[in-house]
């Protein structure tokens, strides 16, 4: 089964470095009720937290020390603030985002651990091992 995000196998002894199926489901569970709940209007640039660095040790276990959670959302928030003022921008906020006033929240180091972490251990493994996860057995003819 192919979905957007990860490729989900049915035989978990293949399955390093993927998502078995019922953490995907939980994963999407999680993804889609974090949407839908319009208390949950966050800022939390997918472009500033994969291409900065520091904002990267919230779900990459090589970069060292550990955030806490307060550090990281000044960090953001600091990043965020370079981004706005850059001449050249790297990261798009679309105007409709800054008129919804989302804003960094509180809990910005649990939600982006809890969502990329996941969705980093395909990389993890290739930065790891210098492979990618094993290829799947070739399915029979039917």
């Amino acid at each position: 089964m192919r979905l957007g995000l990860a490729c989900i196998q049915e035989d978990h002894e293949e399955a390093v470095g993927l998502i078995a199926p019922d953490e995907a489901a939980r994963y999407l569970a999680q993804l889609t009720q974090d949407f839908l709940d319009p208390a949950q209007l966050d800022l939390l640039p997918f472009e500033l937290i994969t291409g900065a660095t520091e904002l990267r040790r919230a779900y990459d276990e090589r970069i060292a020390p550990p955030l806490q959670a307060h550090q990281y959302v000044e960090l953001l928030k600091e990043k965020l603030a370079d981004e706005r003022e850059a001449f050249t921008p790297t990261v798009y906020i679309p105007l409709v985002v800054d008129l919804a006033c989302a804003a960094i929240p509180p809990d910005a180091l649990a939600k982006v651990q809890r969502r990329f972490r996941l969705l980093d251990r395909g990389p993890a493994q290739v930065r790891q091992h210098g492979t990618a996860a094993p290829k799947r057995k070739p399915r029979a003819a039917p």
